[in-house]
């Protein structure tokens, strides 16, 4: 049901596995009397069938519709939630004999990596819903780190950001302990204005524009899944923007890096028909 395309349910918020509860609309009650009428009966005539048809009752639909959709605002449309809270607890072992690294292994004498048979690590995600106002929401999401496993056998993998460091200073080395305990995981914006639609994302991804006549990929897709977390990236992070009433038409997306390692840039993209034809024109300022 998550591919119901004739808009007869609505979605309503994501469960803890990722699935949508979903909304009955006004036309899922008219639909429902009609069907309930067997035309093929024996007995049936036209007469009944324009009877039938003409009983159902698209204001009592209506009503019924907006009861559910009181429930779907009413768990989306509070001013402020908490939209996640997940706690991952790890511990790793890779041997307990290899206690410590050899001098000769390790000259510089570097903390990372070491060998201790036992480790473990802890990483909180916490995110927050906002909706301050029915046209606007945001959303941000927040990873904490406890301890950092500095033995994991897969050496690439996000929460290594706050592992110690070794610094070298004047007279002796120093280690530090806790950077970046703290940091922004994820973030999305959406504000539908009268004259616009716009949409921000921060590691959250976007969809490519080729379905809407960028037919060079100058605006690729940018969905990276775990690859984001491997590799500590920021990508996506922008802007979309789509206009409405006389800018109808125009789509911009701007940001610092709209996809993996694009430089700053500005993509505009405007369509017009014109008679029988479609008008496409992209430009991209980097």
């Amino acid at each position: 049901m998550n591919e119901e395309w004739f808009g007869i349910a609505a979605k309503g918020p994501t469960n803890s596995m990722g699935l949508y509860d979903l909304y009955p609309r006004a036309a899922y009650y008219v639909l429902k009397e009609a069907h309930e009428f067997n035309p093929y009966a024996p007995g049936t005539t036209v007469e009944d069938v324009q009877e039938h048809f003409n009983s159902i009752s698209i204001s009592e639909a209506t009503l019924r519709a907006r009861g559910d959709k009181a429930a779907l605002q009413s768990e989306r449309n509070s001013k402020i939630r908490l939209s996640r809270f997940t706690a991952n607890f790890s511990t790793f072992n890779t041997g307990g004999s290899l206690l410590t690294t050899p001098e000769e292994a390790n000259p510089r004498n570097q903390v990372y990596p070491d060998q201790l048979g036992f480790d473990h690590m802890q990483s909180i995600y916490v995110g927050v819903e906002a909706n301050p106002v029915p046209n606007v929401r945001a959303e941000v999401e927040f990873n904490v780190l406890g301890n950092v496993a500095g033995n994991p056998i897969d050496e690439i993998f996000y929460e290594n950001r706050g592992r110690s460091v070794e610094l070298m200073g004047r007279d002796k080395n120093i280690t530090a302990e806790s950077l970046n305990r703290v940091q922004l995981y994820s973030a999305t914006y959406d504000w539908n204005h009268e004259w616009f639609n716009l949409t921000g994302f921060y590691r959250t991804g976007h969809y490519h524009w080729g379905y809407e006549g960028d037919f060079f990929g100058l605006y690729p897709e940018a969905n990276y899944g775990e690859q984001i977390d491997i590799y500590n990236g920021i990508a996506p992070f922008g802007f979309e923007m789509d206009g409405k009433k006389e800018l109808e038409g125009l789509t911009l997306a701007f940001g610092p890096e709209l996809w993996w390692g694009a430089n700053p840039a500005v993509l505009v993209k405007y369509s017009r028909s014109v008679g029988n034809y479609d008008l496409i024109c992209l430009k991209d300022q980097t």
